[in-house]
C-alpha cells in the first residue's frame, strides 16, 4: 500500500531554497550600500559637490530654485548619473542609437525604443535653407497595446511598428523569423532584452504559456459634434449608424484618433487608451536590485534637505521618470512599512 504523501520535508526544502535566495539578494543590496556613490569622492564630482551639497540643502526641493542650482552642477551630475546604475538616467548615457533603413539617414532607434530625428539642413529653392533641430519622436499605442509611430521613407509617412524598429537594428535573425516577441509579455517594453525573433507558432505558444491572451486593450472614444463617449471605436461605430451615419468605419474612426488631425463622416473624435503606459520610461531596463537602490537614495537625499519628504520625491520623480502608478503605491507602500 502506498504511504501517504507528507508534505513537511518538501515545504522545509522550500523554506531553504527561499532562504537562500534572500541572503543572496541581501549579499547584493549590501554590496551595493558599500559602494554606493563613491564616484561623488573623486572628479569631477566632488568639488561641484563641495560648493553646491549645502546650497541645496537650504532649498526646497522641487522647485525653480533647486532646479537652477542643479543645472549648475551639470558636469558632476552628468558623471555621476553616467557611472551609477540605480539612477534612472543612467539609461541616457548607455543608450545605443542605429540608423532606420530607407529614412535617409533622418531618423534613428535606440535600443531602448526610442525614436529621433537627426539635426541637419533643409534645403529649400526659394526661401532658402535653414537648420531643422533633431528631436524625440512620440509614439502611441494602437488597439492591441503596442507602440506605433511614423516615419518619413522618400516622400511619404509610414506607420512603423516600434518594437520591430528595434528588432531590426539590435536583434540578428539569424533563422529569418518573421515575427517579434516581447518576453515578458508587457507590449510596450520595447528594450532590446525584452525582444526575440519568432515564429507565428512560437509566439502563440508564449502567449498561452504565460496568459497573455486576453481581450484588447480598452479605450474611450469621443465625438466632439455629437458629444458622444464610447468604450472602443466599435461602439462608436454603432452610436454613428444609429444617427445615420451609415459609412461610420471603426477603423477610420481609429485613424483620426492617431493622426489627431484627419476627419471622417466630416466628425472629429479623440480618444485615449485606459490605463496607458506607452510612454517612454526611464526605469526600461532597471533590475530590481536598481529600484531598492534608487528608493533608498532618494531617501537618505531628501534627509540632506530642510524640507526633506520622501514621499515628496515619490511624486516628483514619478512624473519625472514616468513611474507607473502601481510602482508608485510599491514605493509609498514600502515608505511607510518602514516608517520613514
Amino acid at each position: 500500500m502506498k504511504e501517504k504523501y507528507n508534505s513537511e520535508a518538501d515545504t522545509l526544502k522550500h523554506q531553504r531554497r527561499v532562504f537562500q535566495l534572500m541572503q543572496t539578494a541581501v549579499t547584493e543590496l549590501l554590496k551595493r550600500g558599500a559602494y554606493h556613490d563613491n564616484s561623488k569622492l573623486n572628479e569631477p564630482e566632488k568639488s561641484i559637490f563641495d560648493e553646491w551639497t549645502p546650497k541645496l540643502a537650504d532649498s526646497t526641493y522641487g522647485t525653480q530654485e533647486y532646479d537652477d542650482m542643479k543645472k549648475e552642477m551639470q558636469v558632476a551630475l552628468d558623471h555621476h548619473y553616467a557611472n551609477n546604475r540605480h539612477h534612472p538616467e543612467y539609461r541616457m548615457f548607455h543608450e545605443e542609437w542605429k540608423e532606420i533603413e530607407d529614412t535617409n539617414g533622418i531618423y534613428e532607434i535606440s535600443n531602448y525604443g526610442q525614436v529621433r530625428t537627426l539635426s541637419r539642413t533643409v534645403i529649400r529653392n526659394t526661401q532658402g535653407n535653414f537648420e531643422k533641430e533633431g528631436q524625440l519622436i512620440k509614439s502611441y499605442l494602437t488597439p492591441k497595446g503596442y507602440c506605433r509611430t511614423q516615419v518619413k521613407k522618400g516622400n511619404k509617412y509610414k506607420n512603423v511598428m516600434v518594437h520591430r524598429l528595434v528588432a531590426d537594428a539590435f536583434i540578428p535573425n539569424i533563422d529569418n523569423k518573421p515575427f517579434v516577441n516581447h518576453k515578458n509579455g508587457i507590449k510596450h517594453d520595447n528594450h532590446f532584452q525584452n525582444l526575440e525573433w519568432c515564429t507565428s507558432s512560437e509566439n502563440q505558444i508564449h502567449a498561452y504559456d504565460n496568459g497573455l491572451k486576453k481581450p484588447k486593450v480598452k479605450y474611450v472614444i469621443k465625438c466632439i459634434e455629437l458629444d458622444i463617449i464610447t468604450e472602443g471605436c466599435m461602439k462608436m461605430e454603432r452610436e454613428l449608424i444609429k444617427r445615420g451615419y451609415e459609412k461610420a468605419s471603426s477603423s477610420a474612426i481609429w485613424n483620426c484618433v492617431n493622426d489627431n488631425n484627419n476627419t471622417h463622416l466630416d466628425l472629429t473624435f479623440e480618444g485615449y487608451l485606459i490605463d496607458e503606459f506607452g510612454e517612454y520610461s526611464y526605469l526600461n531596463g532597471m533590475d530590481l536590485f536598481d529600484i531598492f537602490e534608487m528608493f533608498f537614495d532618494w531617501k537618505a537625499a531628501c534627509e540632506r534637505h530642510n524640507d526633506g519628504n520622501i514621499y515628496k520625491s515619490i511624486a516628483i520623480n514619478k512624473e519625472r521618470f514616468k513611474i507607473s502608478d502601481q510602482l508608485t503605491e510599491i514605493l509609498i507602500n514600502t515608505a511607510k512599512m518602514m516608517n520613514f
